[in-house]
């Protein structure tokens, strides 16, 4: 009889991982490395439970809901804010030195597991306490909890792997905010919807519990999303049919919230442009570099923040890419160039000046190899300037050098 309970209780836990762990794809990770999450995620419920008790002993919450509010109060002080505050301290300790936490879709991987890990512990609780009527209890937690609990997973790893992953992202404070704050949130509200249908008059009950089930439909969608995003991020370690799905992935959620995900879609394109030209395949490179540029220069004319930098760097990846490839010396010039103008539409500090020397450097490298000294050397002379003036003693060597060897061939 307990050998049924307790596979009643591990078996939707069971298939939600391995749904999960089929998910990654691109490179897996080992299952020793997942059955650590889970076991920790095991552990966080008695790091839960030395918080809830305390909460409830100081009076922040009641032992039972007879109000809204009530059932608010033991929904978030109860269960949301100890819960999700002790799995992510537990997510934290088990990925802060791990060296297998190197993809996007890595955070999500881990945090389910220790959100499983906690939803195997807690389900099994809730069985033993109803032994009688255990099946039902464990088809409902299966359809309604247990998924739930992987939800909360998912999205404190999405945010988790964003902040380590764009820490220089200019929604890097906002992302740290929402490893915790949206986990707690569609917890709370999830436990809150469940805790006051015994509150409410019959007539509203049955509203409650059609509103439960459409936050639980939408829940599970925003998660699966989340999921998608993450695999397109990891494009690099994607086969070709599997990069082009995420791309089209990416064109369409630009397409239905271009204020968040068309800087994402900038970002694949050129990180896809970058793959591309070191496996040799210039001319989807450049296709992609070319659309890159295009929604940058679209997403820095119409939001708030400036992509200029970003816009700069694919110009600059263009020209080098020209550069290399025999007969294209007009297009790496015209890339080059751009990347200057863009440069100058910065304005002026260490960082921008330092990048513009560089490409001021390579521009002149491409006069230079065309036997144009006179012009490789003014470019040269123009990032001297720029490096002196930043005081960058490597910069200034290596300009020095190219007007040195641009007035040797002059005089030659």
């Amino acid at each position: 009889m307990n050998l049924l309970i307790i596979a009643t209780a591990m078996l939707p836990v069971v298939v939600l991982m391995y749904i999960l762990y089929r998910k990654d794809c691109m490179k897996p990770e080992p299952k020793e490395q997942l059955r650590k999450a889970f076991y920790w995620g095991v552990l966080s419920c008695f790091l839960s439970f030395a918080m809830s008790g305390p909460f409830a002993l100081i009076g922040l919450y009641p032992q039972e809901a007879k109000t809204v509010v009530d059932a608010l109060r033991i929904s978030f002080f109860g269960a949301a804010i100890p819960e999700e505050i002790a799995k992510f301290v537990v997510l934290w300790y088990f990925l802060r030195k791990n060296p297998y936490f190197d993809e996007k879709f890595d955070g999500i991987v881990y945090a389910a597991c220790v959100s499983m890990g906690f939803a195997a512990f807690e389900n099994i609780g809730y069985l033993f306490m109803n032994t009688e009527n255990f099946l039902r209890v464990g088809i409902v937690r299966a359809i309604f909890a247990v998924p739930g609990h992987l939800c909360f997973g998912i999205m404190m790893g999405y945010y988790y792997s964003l902040v380590k992953f764009y820490p220089n992202s200019k929604r890097h404070s906002t992302n740290r905010l929402m490893v915790l704050l949206v986990p707690i949130l569609l917890h709370g509200l999830y436990d809150t919807m469940l805790f006051s249908v015994g509150t409410l008059p019959k007539s509203l009950v049955l509203v409650m519990l059609v509103t439960f089930l459409v936050f639980c439909f939408r829940m599970w969608k925003y998660a699966a999303r989340r999921i998608e995003e993450h695999l397109a991020r990891d494009v690099n370690f994607a086969s070709e049919e599997e990069r082009a799905k995420c791309l089209a992935e990416f064109r369409r959620l630009a397409q239905e919230n271009p204020k968040i995900y068309e800087p994402e879609l900038a970002s694949t394109l050129a990180a896809m442009g970058d793959f591309c030209r070191e496996h040799g395949n210039v001319q989807e490179a450049e296709a992609l570099y070319l659309e890159a540029v295009a929604t940058y220069r679209h997403v820095d004319a119409t939001m708030r923040h400036s992509y200029k930098t970003e816009m700069a760097k694919v110009y600059q990846s263009l020209g080098t890419m020209y550069f290399a490839d025999l007969g294209r010396n007009e297009d790496s010039k015209r890339a080059f160039s751009e990347a200057i103008h863009v440069h100058y539409a910065m304005g002026s500090n260490h960082q921008v000046d330092i990048s513009l020397a560089n490409v001021f450097c390579l521009l002149a490298d491409v006069y230079f190899q065309e036997g144009r000294f006179s012009e490789a050397k003014e470019k040269y002379a123009n990032a001297l300037d720029l490096y002196r003036k930043r005081a960058d003693n490597d910069g200034i060597s290596i300009a020095m050098q190219g007007i040195e060897k641009s007035n040797m061939e002059m005089r030659l």
